[in-house]
């Protein structure tokens, strides 16, 4: 009973491991969400929501950004 109970947690995090590595990896709007939280709440907070208002507000601090921010604010957009 053991070693079937063994195999199928071990199944279990097999299964799970391919899903968790895809969803650490975010793509577009994600990608710049993840690396301008922090600056976006410490320098745009009340910049207003939508029609790139916040890009907007954060470009214009672009000195003060983090280096992952900045980076992540001057690539090409991705799909």
């Amino acid at each position: 009973m053991k070693i079937c109970l063994g195999m199928v947690a071990l199944a279990a995090v097999a299964f799970t491991l391919p899903v968790t590595a895809q969803t650490n990896q975010p793509t577009g709007r994600g990608t710049l969400r993840a690396a301008c939280s922090t600056d976006a709440q410490k320098l745009c907070a009340n910049a207003p929501k939508g029609k790139g208002q916040l890009r907007s507000c954060l470009q214009e601090h672009q000195s003060e950004l983090s280096d992952g921010c900045r980076s992540a604010l001057t690539a090409p957009p991705k799909g």
